[in-house]
């Protein structure tokens, strides 16, 4: 069935529970832990040293560091700072990707228009005819992404960071660099970031989970006693994390196994980015200076010299952007400021591989075929907003026979309604030792898709609950809904999902829908084509993890499940799987649209720098800046970058 959702309608139902949640949060002890933004005026006669646009993980960590060594940082993000107890629990992620104070809603396209693939796009699940794409939820609001992710913290590979370093004669990028960098990040070696484990056994208390837990590691779970088994699990799921660096995982030493994947959290409460900007504020007052709800809408350049940038325009006014699910453009656009604000030193663009890319354009820095004639061309840069890659995704997904025991008593704050969670209260008491204290991920495997792999690319998880990729309500649809009595009215299910990293596919695209700032650009990821190759050897590496979770099932059998709903029991043979693959697929962690390079590489959008090439004062912090998607999540590889970036800046103008 296609998931045509009436997202107007989806999004009036969400935003009047928010209203309940906002009371709630008030009395909460979550809401104690939560300081508040000081927001700031701008005129154009303020003078900041550094202007930085976006606050997810590329420019909030870079804010925070840069005002720490005393300048003036302004710190601009279309979203607000508000904050509520759905980004907040951990386990809530999904449900926050799709709080409307916090979601930008992107449609894009997967296959190219003139490929042969291009059947698959309305074939889709998942596929959206009104909004002509498939969901690709993003987020607005102090924090970005790091808001609403799963919060899993994965260190990418070694040879991710010698790759770019050998590619740019870049020593500072050298593995044995990022290690120690990584490190001096966390906050057991006096940095910001905190990484935390769940017990295995805080999600393993079920027999299904623990007989679940004992198939992927290979062991029949027939005849083996409840504490044997725990014991077994205990043992086996803590292989992640090295004592002397924190999230720095074991992935180096080829494993293929069962790992407790790290997540950035505090004691059971999702603890980031955001709070690092704001505990900064509050401890360098007159250094960072933070605007929110306000949409920058080009680059400012100096009358003399139109390649050296002066700031930036933006315009004031909550919701401008069209992704942002509660945009009425015709009914604020009038209510709209529009302002300027100058930096002495340099602007840094930190919107993430959509965003970035589309304000390069509007100031007329990209591709000059891509840029309107109503735009002054800055600089003829061909790869900004090429080279977009992401990984590819799919899930399987089973009804239960009967509930999982865990989840007995857990709405999961269905319809917003925390107050009569009774996990949530719970939780509430403990929020370290309780399942919403983690990001539910029960089960996790690294493992290599093929013998001729350097090292894992695929990540397999297991989730209780229904998981089939994204669209508008998919959060709602995840857990089974319940009557006033709190008796489920709907199967139970478990999602296996299916992660393949190092993906070779780099022909995906970001271009201008319009020149109107508030409009969302043109997105096409174009699936498994490279020009170079490899797009079947992404096949094959997906078709193998989805028969790694299928075998897995098997060996539970009917005891615990009733049937597989998606692919479902009608996808088999290699011919059919793989078709499937290529329809359904799905990815969340879009990069690599401006990519870094030397300045003889044509497509290079920043070098070593990330200083944007032929452009003065101008320089790039996101996901967008990687040549090639590294590891196999993205946030932890992006707070290096921008700490990174921190690094490079101090030591040029002398404050390392």
């Amino acid at each position: 069935m296609k998931k045509n959702i009436n997202r107007r309608k989806f999004v009036q139902t969400a935003t009047t529970a928010a209203v309940g949640t906002a009371a709630l949060s008030a009395c909460s002890s979550l809401a104690k832990r939560d300081p508040s933004a000081e927001e700031v005026r701008v005129d154009e006669s303020d003078k900041f040293d550094f202007i930085i646009v976006g606050s997810g993980a590329g420019g909030g960590p870079l804010a925070a560091g840069l005002a720490k060594k005393l300048f003036k940082v302004l710190l601009i993000e279309a979203g607000g700072a508000e904050n509520d107890l759905t980004s907040k629990t951990p386990v809530m992620h999904a449900k926050a990707s799709e709080d409307p104070l916090l979601n930008w809603s992107f449609f894009v396209e997967r296959y190219d228009k003139l490929g042969p693939l291009k059947i698959f796009e309305e074939l889709n699940n998942k596929f959206q005819k009104k909004e002509g794409g498939v969901l690709y939820p993003r987020a607005a609001g102090l924090g970005g992404c790091t808001r609403v992710n799963a919060m899993i913290s994965l260190y990418p590979e070694n040879r991710d960071w010698d790759k770019l370093s050998d590619s740019l004669s870049a020593y500072h990028f050298q593995s044995p660099q990022m290690t120690m960098l990584f490190k001096k990040m966390q906050k057991n070696h006096g940095g910001w970031l905190n990484l935390d484990q769940a017990s295995p056994l805080t999600l393993i208390k079920d027999r299904f989970l623990i007989s679940m837990a004992l198939s992927a590691l290979g062991i029949s779970p027939g005849g083996v006693s409840l504490e044997v088994a725990k014991k077994i699990i205990v043992e086996q799921y803590n292989l992640t994390l090295n004592p002397n660096y924190g999230g720095y995982t074991s992935l180096e030493n080829k494993y293929n196994g069962a790992y407790n994947i790290p997540f950035n959290a505090t004691n059971g409460v999702r603890e980031g980015v955001r709070e690092y900007i704001l505990e900064t504020q509050k401890s360098h007052a007159g250094y960072l200076f933070i605007k929110t709800h306000s949409l920058c809408t080009r680059l400012l350049f100096d009358q003399n010299n139109k390649t050296s940038v002066v700031g930036v325009e933006f315009i004031e006014g909550a919701h401008a952007y069209k992704a942002d699910v509660l945009n009425q453009d015709k009914a604020r656009s009038s209510s709209y400021v529009k302002k300027s604000a100058y930096a002495a030193k340099e602007v840094i663009l930190a919107g993430g591989a959509f965003n970035t890319p589309q304000l390069l354009m509007l100031s007329g820095i990209g591709p000059s075929e891509s840029i309107p004639t109503s735009i002054p061309l800055v600089k003829n840069l061909p790869g900004v907003g090429r080279n977009l890659q992401d990984r590819y995704e799919v899930s399987v997904v089973s009804e239960l026979n009967k509930p999982i025991s865990l989840l007995k008593d857990c709405t999961f704050a269905q319809n917003n309604d925390f107050a009569n969670d009774p996990c949530f209260q719970e939780y509430l008491k403990d929020p370290k030792g309780h399942l919403y204290g983690t990001n539910g991920i029960a089960l996790s495997l690294i493992r290599k898709s093929s013998a001729k792999q350097e090292s894992p690319d695929l990540c397999i998880f297991g989730v209780p609950g229904r998981f089939t990729g994204y669209y508008p309500g998919y959060s709602n649809d995840a857990t089974p809904k319940r009557n006033a009595k709190n008796e489920m009215i709907e199967p139970s299910y478990f999602t296996w999902a299916i992660l393949k990293g190092h993906t070779k596919n780099h022909a995906g695209t970001v271009s201008l829908r319009s020149a109107d700032p508030k409009d969302t650009p043109l997105i096409n990821f174009k699936y498994f084509q490279n020009e170079q190759g490899g797009a079947a050897e992404d096949l094959d590496a997906i078709f193998e993890g989805l028969q790694v979770a299928r075998r897995i099932n098997s060996k539970i059998g009917s005891k615990y499940f009733k049937k597989e709903v998606y692919p479902g029991e009608g996808v088999q043979g290699n011919d059919s799987m793989k078709s499937w693959i290529q329809r359904e697929a799905w990815g969340h962690h879009a990069s690599c649209t401006n990519k870094m390079g030397l300045a003889s590489d044509n497509m290079a959008v920043v070098d070593s720098q990330f200083k944007v090439h032929g452009v003065q004062n101008l320089r790039i912090v996101d996901a967008s800046v990687f040549p090639d998607i590294p590891g196999l999540f993205i946030m932890i590889p992006t707070l290096m970058m921008s700490e990174k970036a921190k690094e490079i800046i101090l030591e040029q103008y002398n404050r390392a």
